[in-house]
């Protein structure tokens, strides 16, 4: 029973499809004496906008090449940077610099800062001293040590302990008092 319907369907379909052949052989033999006369042309003057870019969009004028001279290298050493604390966990942090930065992040450039009075020109900024356009990223944070990758380098910058300052002449221990 289910199959007489099914065939039924099949051959209304096909009826179908050879009528609609059969009328675009009709349409087909309706214009074979037509014959183009002139050919419709479109140019966009220079400078100006083509009407069919997205809103906005500007061909870039610089060629594309496929043997650009690769980038500079740029080694980064430790030295360059200050690791003065260290804060790990499920979110671990550090204080690069000043600044406290998580896993991924990018190091930030130096902010100027303005010398004191009297004071060299060297001391006017703080931070690493790279060139404009390098990007340090923070790869990992350790225990003890901070890793940073810039391009394809990636150095492992100890934390740095601040030092106590030494003892001055005239400043008393405290503990070693006798009369505890």
């Amino acid at each position: 029973m289910i199959t007489r319907p099914l065939y039924l369907t099949l051959s209304l379909g096909a009826m179908l499809t050879s009528a609609a052949l059969a009328g675009d052989n009709a349409a087909e033999v309706k214009t074979a004496g037509y014959h183009l006369k002139n050919q419709s042309t479109f140019e966009v003057a220079p400078g100006a906008r083509a009407p069919f870019w997205p809103i906005g969009w500007r061909p870039t004028n610089a060629p594309t090449t496929q043997n650009e001279a690769p980038a500079p290298v740029v080694v980064i050493t430790p030295e360059q940077f200050a690791v003065t604390s260290i804060s790990v966990g499920s979110y671990s942090f550090a204080l690069i610099d000043g600044r406290t930065y998580g896993v991924g992040d990018y190091l930030r450039a130096a902010r100027p800062v303005k010398p004191a009075a009297g004071a060299p020109a060297a001391a006017a900024s703080t931070g690493p001293a790279l060139p404009p356009g390098v990007r340090v990223r923070v790869i990992r944070i350790l225990d003890g040590q901070v890793i940073l990758q810039a391009g394809t380098q990636a150095i492992a910058v100890p934390l740095r302990r601040a030092t106590l300052s030494e003892k001055k002449p005239g400043d008393e221990d405290l503990l070693s008092l006798s009369d505890r």
